[in-house]
């Protein structure tokens, strides 16, 4: 619905309510511009002559150019279908490498349509996600397969020597073993 500025009648701020619906009464509103518009009719007309010509090509054209039409429409069909199919594998065997490489099923999921798409950024992002993630596994395992030093007190705060290695038990000195592999090695000699 079209809007009157009232800014463009003079003096309408001061008028008494008569005078401004006098003042309404009077306001002419422009036409609108129509011109970069088509008319309805004229484009009602055009689709119909466009629609009959096209009825008309068809049956102007030959037995072998119809089936030519129809195979290139398949055709086309077909590739579309086929590069759905290729983007897909890709996916799947970008996933996996993912995954072998250390991913989480979800992130490599993202990676792999990422990298599909060529939307780099997300894969560098995730790639360093991964990165800290391994980094802090490898930090933690390291700490955990450090062996104490040897003969330096074992568990028990107690240094074992070559007296109490021999008094030791079989279940004693196969502790020792699993624990303390070098100090074993150091006093069985």
């Amino acid at each position: 619905m079209a809007q009157i500025d009232t800014s463009t009648i003079e003096g309408y701020e001061n008028m008494t309510p008569e005078q401004k619906v006098e003042a309404l009464e009077k306001y002419a509103i422009a036409d609108p511009d129509y011109s970069g518009y088509v008319k309805k009719d004229v484009f009602d007309k055009t689709a119909s002559e466009l629609a009959q010509t096209k009825k008309d090509l068809k049956a102007r054209m030959t037995e072998e150019e119809r089936a030519k039409a129809e195979h290139d429409a398949e055709l086309a069909e077909y590739k579309t279908k086929y590069e759905e199919l290729q983007k897909e594998k890709n996916i799947a065997k970008n996933r996996a490498e993912f995954i072998s490489a250390g991913y989480d099923e979800a992130l490599a999921q993202e990676t792999a349509e990422a990298l599909e798409k060529g939307d780099y950024a997300t894969v560098f992002k995730n790639q360093k996600a991964v990165i800290e993630n391994v980094k802090k596994i490898a930090k933690g395992e390291a700490a955990a397969s450090v062996p104490p030093p040897a003969g330096k007190p074992d568990e028990g705060g107690k240094t074992v020597t070559k007296e109490q290695f021999k008094a030791m038990n079989m279940a004693e000195r196969t502790e020792l073993y699993q624990t303390n592999r070098e100090l074993y090695d150091e006093l069985s000699k």
